[in-house]
């Protein structure tokens, strides 16, 4: 809000990130049951870690 001053671009924002929590839950159910639950969610951390300009 601070940097926008915009309330629907921060909804907007807020939508698209759940969302994408919806269309992503099926594939992370079949990679979960595939894989351990522990090296998915170390992996998941090591994803995260790696900013995303970072890879060229």
């Amino acid at each position: 809000m601070e940097q926008t001053n915009s309330d629907s671009i921060v909804g907007t924002f807020l939508a698209i990130n759940v969302l994408a929590g919806f269309l992503i839950s099926p594939i992370a159910g079949c990679v979960t049951d595939k894989f351990t639950r522990r090296n998915v969610i170390i992996g998941t951390f090591l994803i995260r870690a790696v900013p995303p300009g970072s890879i060229d």
